[in-house]
Order: C-alpha cells, then sequence, then structure tokens
C-alpha cells in the first residue's frame, strides 16, 4: 500500500479505536490511518510511537455481513483460519498476533504487508514486467487452489459431498432471493431447475473440493 490508499481519521474515531485497542494493544499510538474501505471491512494502519507498524482489521457491524456470492456469513474467524492454511503456500500473508471482539465488533491486529495494488502497477509495468507478474500470481494462485478438503461448501463448515448439491444449495438461495424474484417468473425458475438437473453428472466430474478465490479484481492483489 502507498501513503495515497491512506485517508486521515478524526480525533473521535481514532479514540474510538484506541479504546478498542487498549484492551489488548500494548504499545502506545502514535498515528491511525483509515485505508480504502472495502465492502465489508474497515482496515487500519496504526503507527506506534516506537514506530511499529500494524493492520487492525473490522468487520463493519452496520453492514449485512452476509457473502453476496454465497449467502453465508462474512467473519473474522474464517479469514483466520483461511490465513492459517496459507500457510502451506507460496502466499504471502500477514502474521496475525490477536483477535479479539470489543463493544461487539469482531477484529484482528496483523502485520502490514508492503506493496502496491495490482492496478496501480499495471498503469506504469512495462509489458514484460506485467507478463512477468501475471506468471507470479498464476504461481501462488496454483498453490491456492491445490489445497484439498474432504468436502465443498463453507471453509468453516462443509457440508456437501458431491459439488452439484453445494451449486444447487447456492442456486435455491439466489432464486428464492427477494430481488431475484421480482425479474423471474415460474416458468424461468422452473427452466433453470430442469437444467440443472440435467447437469448434474457433468458438475459432480470436476474434481475433488479444493479452495478457490473468486474475488480476483486487480485491486485485491499486491
Amino acid at each position: 500500500m502507498t501513503n495515497k490508499d491512506l485517508i486521515p481519521v478524526s480525533k473521535e474515531k481514532s479514540k474510538n479505536i484506541e479504546d478498542l485497542l487498549r484492551t489488548q494493544f500494548v504499545k502506545d499510538i502514535e498515528k491511525i490511518e483509515l485505508f480504502s474501505e472495502g465492502l465489508f471491512h474497515n482496515n487500519y494502519k496504526i503507527t506506534a510511537k516506537d514506530k511499529d507498524v500494524f493492520v487492525l482489521r473490522i468487520i463493519k457491524t452496520n453492514k449485512n455481513t452476509n457473502d453476496e456470492y454465497f449467502g453465508t456469513q462474512i467473519s473474522i474467524q474464517k479469514e483466520l483460519k483461511v490465513i492459517e492454511i496459507l500457510k502451506n503456500t507460496k502466499t504471502k500473508i500477514p502474521k496475525v498476533y490477536y483477535s479479539c471482539s470489543f463493544n461487539g465488533e469482531d477484529y484482528y491486529i496483523a502485520s502490514l504487508i508492503e506493496g502496491i495494488r495490482f492496478s496501480q502497477f499495471c498503469q506504469k509495468a512495462t509489458l514484460d514486467e506485467f507478463l512477468k507478474s501475471v506468471n507470479n500470481l498464476g504461481t501462488v494462485l496454483n498453490g491456492v487452489h491445490s489445497l484439498s478438503f474432504s468436502a465443498y461448501g463453507d471453509i468453516s463448515n462443509p457440508l456437501y459431498a458431491n459439488w452439484s448439491d453445494r451449486i444447487w444449495d447456492l442456486l435455491d438461495k439466489k432464486v428464492n432471493d427477494t430481488v431475484i424474484k421480482q425479474y423471474l417468473n415460474k416458468d424461468i425458475i422452473a427452466k433453470i431447475r430442469k437444467l440443472f438437473e440435467n447437469s448434474r453428472s457433468e458438475l459432480d466430474s470436476t474434481g475433488n473440493p479444493t479452495l478457490i478465490i473468486y474475488d480476483l479484481h486487480k485491486d485485491n492483489f499486491l
């Protein structure tokens, strides 16, 4: 991340964060800055008076914290589990110092990984630099996607022996979503269900359950 990604934090917000950190954080704090916000999280750069730098990651409690793709609840606990799993890959991951809850907010403190967003890199990179970076990114993603599991589903609770059952669970949630139902009549829903049923055997021949990164936005990589 660069300084351009940082937003000054108000005195009131700084005090609230310092109160939160005081439950576990033993260092005196010099400065608190907000990284560009995510959809479900706030991420703060914490600079201690001894110049050590950390990241504070908090789930936004005023948001619906269900994943918009898969409908399962987003949680700090899931993130920590993924970080633990990724220790077995070449993925550069932060060191997590501790996690906690304070006034109903889940958060954790981790080390800061220096770098620039992939989107910023692409704006200035030469063709050779870009191709090399894509190759490196592919190597990292290959390592992540090679991590296997005993069943399909949410990483904290994989329930489905078959991929088609997992897909059907997701599809059923979407079809029955109040907003989506406004655009689908009974005939269209019936066709979707029939198409799915006819595709079950093909879906179940895709391989074993693996860890998947699905939000491949260029701003999500350093």
